[in-house]
């Protein structure tokens, strides 16, 4: 089943695949990407890139990747864009794709207003340059935490929560049309983590997308 994603206006499916190295992560990929659901790569673009690159529906196929957090560390605002910018080339560069689908910013902790205004700034020049599609906060902090950072900015059009959070930051997210995708083992779409082949298999069942 397909659903609009927030103020995307694309259909996504309502099972994402988070992919997780293990003993065939090989096998894994192949069986990820023969489901033609979206493909979260944040654990390791590096690994995930080299066995799916070299197939060509890869490149018509919904792929996410989280930021890194090393913007936390950034003593001004201009750093932070730098960070940002730095983590996106490398991903995409893993993945051999032009532009990623979505990506997450993680939120961690409370942020000082430059870091937040970089972080903006980074992912307005990102789309612009065509790196990505769209943009969100991948949510791992409490709900008060993220609100501090995302109520007084309306430049995120998916957030990535848990079960914990969801239900605080839904009102948020219906009012402002954001896409809401959920990890852990409730609401739709849900980001499901997978370690093999089998558990693939184990997601998606006897229908394929």
């Amino acid at each position: 089943m397909k659903q609009v994603f927030g103020r995307t206006n694309i259909e996504v499916p309502d099972r994402w695949l988070r992919l997780l190295s293990g003993a065939d992560s090989g096998g894994l990929a192949s069986a990820a990407l023969e489901t033609g659901l979206p493909l979260d790569v944040s654990s390791q673009p590096a690994l995930w890139g080299g066995h799916l690159r070299r197939e060509s529906a890869f490149q018509s196929t919904l792929v996410m990747a989280r930021s890194s957090t090393d913007f936390e560390r950034s003593p001004d605002e201009d750093h932070v864009v730098h960070v940002i910018h730095a983590h996106l080339i490398e991903v995409l560069s893993s993945l051999g794709r032009q532009q990623l689908d979505f990506y997450f910013v993680r939120v961690r902790q409370r942020m000082p207003e430059y870091q937040i205004n970089g972080i903006l700034q980074a992912l307005e020049m990102a789309r612009e340059d065509g790196l990505i599609r769209f943009n969100g906060l991948a949510v791992e902090a409490p709900a008060l935490v993220v609100r501090s950072v995302w109520q007084g900015h309306d430049g995120f059009e998916a957030i990535l929560v848990d079960q914990q959070t969801a239900a605080e930051l839904q009102p948020i997210a219906s009012e402002r049309r954001v896409g809401v995708l959920h990890e852990g083992a409730t609401g739709e779409p849900r980001l499901i983590p997978v370690r093999t082949a089998a558990d693939v298999e184990a997601v998606v069942g006897p229908a394929r997308v």
